[in-house]
């Protein structure tokens, strides 16, 4: 009864002690590239998408999301499964369950305003901008400090977005290629720096 008692003390323990180290599987080269790659989506929107399907802007900045995701996702599984210890794993579920209703959340609000169509379409770009604000500071307590200034880059890119609305201007290719692809830009710098470099 005593060993069992301390075994799951020790559990407790661990889990705690989970929650307060940095999460280390997120590397700075890989988000550096899906930050690239939102330059490369508006640079080509133009050619691909019309001015004026709104719609097709919709689908075409969800598929480039959901490569960045998919192309994050394999180093993020790789790294799960390569890793020695049950605790560097547990942080990884951990980061997963703190940003994993961010996704769910995006994924509702984008299905439900693309069905309704008309100009509410307008303003998913500064949602989708918000929502990711709010899964960066949901997840800090495993990322890096100055992962505060990515939210709170994110979160005041989600203002301009709202306020570019009546000028139909939130749905402009390098509104979102610039605001994601910096945005991604600046956490892979705050991944070098705080993390990558020290350990390196």
């Amino acid at each position: 009864m005593e060993l069992q008692n301390a075994i799951n003390q020790l559990s407790e323990i661990h889990a705690q002690i989970s929650k307060t180290e940095f999460y280390r599987g997120i590397r700075a080269v890989p988000v550096a590239l899906t930050g690239f790659n939102a330059f490369l989506a508006a640079f080509l929107q133009p050619y691909w998408i019309e001015q004026t399907d709104y719609l097709g802007f919709v689908l075409f900045w969800v598929t480039v999301a959901a490569i960045n995701i998919l192309f994050i996702s394999l180093f993020l599984v790789y790294d799960y499964f390569s890793r020695e210890t049950s605790f560097e794993q547990q942080k990884a579920r951990n980061v997963l369950m703190q940003f994993g209703p961010t996704l769910i959340a995006g994924i509702i609000v984008t299905s439900v305003m693309y069905r309704l169509e008309g100009e509410i379409l307008f303003y998913l770009p500064g949602l989708w901008s918000l929502i990711f604000s709010l899964g960066v500071f949901a997840c800090r307590p495993y990322f890096p400090r100055n992962s505060f200034w990515v939210g709170s880059y994110y979160l005041m890119a989600s203002v301009i977005l709202f306020m570019l609305v009546p000028t139909h201007q939130s749905m402009h290719p390098w509104g979102m290629g610039l605001i994601f692809g910096v945005g991604q830009l600046l956490t892979a710098i705050v991944i070098y720096w705080d993390l990558e470099r020290h350990h390196d």
